[in-house]
């Protein structure tokens, strides 16, 4: 029998008619319907006692349950009632139905009373969201550094750290593992005073307002924060008296536009203590003993020796179509020397511009994109299936007060750094041993 069946066989017998007679005259059926209807009422008193009461009607498939309550129950409740663990499992959709039933009124006779049901729709989480992030460690500050000594910075592009998951569920890269090691192997072998790190690398396609998020770019944020603050990490102990800065990109930027268009002030908390963002990619990333500067919001530029040898760096929003545009861009913009990320191309270009406080009225201004260090096979998602990427990495140097700049290709997993050549090497067994809960 259905709810309203039953509702109306109970509201019936309340006026007096037999549970024989309800069954169509069949005394043994109106024995198992006296029967059927105490049981039916004992759970629906035992439902209205617990609020959070409910049955359970399993469509396990692919990893879904779909719980439906009859009474208010928050999903806590109903996953508690259910045996469901919220580390495993996480409420995807609540829907309510209304309905009516009947109940005896003050004067004793039924009267018809709306209610509601409420249906919870349960999703087992893959097995990157039940991993814990272990603790950072903490290393020791990096010194100042004298402003009017001679300096190195080096420039990571975007990395987009992030994954899609192959049939199996496994995770398979969206940033290219062999370039991350190659700018480790870089910060090593230079022993920069600044590292700089241009944004976007983070690819966050699963907070994106303005694509649709395919099912296997899912929950993917976990074990990217984690397997790329171990990079960051491995940057650290490979130049532990650098200064690390992390520009913003359009990519982080995602987290600060969806929570400002779909989360209304949840955007704008800030921790009462510190004055801090509560969600934020400092937050987020938990590198608090790694020493690395956060500068947000997207877009806000960061100036390298500003005083002696002034280079503007940033993320990027200019994008030129064809290989060059980019950078021609910048210098007819922009008066001064620059370096930026976002177009995922290696380009630099130079130009002599008027300055009247120099001896001859002019000087040299340049503009220098090092290219990505992203995968470039297509795997990263983008506009194009073809895309025209190249990977490279960034150095400046201070010379007398002159900023240097060098472009270093990446090509077939080697790089060149002061006349080394690096090659990559196989990093995946380390990270399965520093992060093995996840299925890398």
């Amino acid at each position: 029998m259905t709810e309203q069946e039953r509702i109306e066989a109970q509201r019936r017998h309340d006026a007096g008619e037999s549970w024989a007679s309800i069954a169509g005259g069949d005394k043994a059926a109106g024995k198992r319907l006296r029967k059927a209807q105490a049981k039916w009422r004992k759970r629906r008193a035992a439902g209205a006692k617990a609020a959070g009461s409910s049955s359970v009607a399993d469509v396990s498939c692919e990893g879904v349950r779909v719980v439906q309550a009859q009474h208010a129950a928050t999903v806590e409740e109903v996953a508690d009632a259910n045996g469901l663990d919220l580390r495993e499992w996480r409420c995807v959709k609540v829907q309510g139905k209304p309905y009516q039933g009947y109940m005896r009124g003050d004067d004793g006779e039924p009267v018809i009373v709306n209610l509601w049901s409420r249906s919870f729709v349960f999703e087992r989480m893959p097995d990157a969201l039940a991993c814990d992030l272990p603790p950072c460690p903490t290393y020791p500050a990096p010194p100042e550094h004298p402003a009017d000594s001679d300096a190195c910075a080096l420039i990571i592009p975007d990395s987009q750290n992030g994954y899609r998951r192959d049939t199996h569920g496994r995770l398979d890269p969206l940033h290219d593992r062999r370039a991350w090691d190659l700018a480790v192997q870089a910060a090593a072998t230079l022993r920069p005073t600044c590292i700089v790190m241009l944004g976007d690398m983070l690819d966050l396609a699963p907070w994106s307002c303005r694509w649709p998020t395919p099912l296997n770019l899912r929950d993917t944020t976990n074990p990217a924060r984690a397997e790329l603050r171990w990079w960051i990490q491995q940057l650290r102990e490979a130049a532990p008296r650098a200064r690390i800065v992390w520009l913003e990109g359009n990519h982080e930027h995602r987290i600060s536009r969806l929570l400002t268009e779909r989360a209304g002030e949840l955007g704008g908390l800030v921790d009462l203590e510190t004055g801090e963002l509560m969600v934020s990619i400092p937050r987020i990333m938990q590198m608090d003993g790694l020493h690395v500067e956060y500068v947000a919001p997207y877009g806000m530029p960061w100036w390298l020796w500003r005083d002696s040898a002034p280079v503007l760096l940033h993320h990027g929003h200019k994008y030129g179509a064809k290989g060059g545009q980019s950078v021609a861009k910048a210098l007819q913009d922009d008066p001064v020397s620059s370096i930026f990320g976002h177009v995922h191309r290696r380009e630099m270009a130079a130009r002599v511009v008027a300055d009247p406080r120099r001896l001859h009225g002019s000087r040299e201004v340049f503009a220098l994109t090092p290219g990505t260090i992203a995968r470039t096979d297509g795997a990263v998602p983008a506009a194009s299936p073809r895309v025209d990427w190249q990977q490279g990495l960034g150095i400046i140097r201070r010379v007398d007060g002159v900023a240097h700049e060098s472009l270093c290709p990446i090509k077939a997993g080697r790089v060149i750094v002061d006349g080394r050549v690096l090659t990559a090497r196989d990093r995946l067994p380390e990270l399965r041993e520093a992060l093995p809960d996840w299925r890398w």
